[in-house]
């Protein structure tokens, strides 16, 4: 089953109160930790939604083969108006990854900050939904 217990350390050091989210999933199941006020606003099927997303998107990315000579894809990266969304897949199990959500204007995290997240999340992605 996944789990972000591998992952939520590292990345809350790294990016504090700013850290709003973590989702691990595998395609059938899912583990998160979500920010309390985030935790009242989403319901189950609502992050089910949000993983299932993720999970079109991760599979349109990787199946669509790059014009840029820029190495493989380690992860996503979204920017929107609040937060950015980073979507680290596992690379050798299809619709499995990890999502974490950032604030991008709460005053503790960087976009720099948000690069190390790829990094930790590189590195125990595989961890996290074994």
């Amino acid at each position: 089953m996944p789990s972000v217990d591998v992952v939520e350390e590292p990345i809350r050091e790294r990016v504090g109160s700013d850290l709003r989210a973590i989702i691990a999933y595998d395609g059938r199941e899912y583990d998160c930790t979500l920010r309390d006020d985030l935790a009242e606003q989403y319901s189950e099927s609502e992050i089910r939604r949000i993983v299932n997303r993720s999970i079109v998107i991760q599979l349109g990315v990787r199946d669509h083969p790059s014009s840029l000579k820029t190495g493989d894809l380690d992860a996503l990266v979204r920017t929107y108006e609040d937060a950015w969304l980073v979507g680290c897949p596992a690379p050798n199990r299809r619709k499995s990854g990890v999502l974490v959500s950032v604030a991008r204007n709460g005053g503790d995290a960087t976009f720099a900050d948000v690069d190390e997240c790829v990094r930790v999340l590189e590195d125990a992605v595989d961890e996290a939904i074994a």
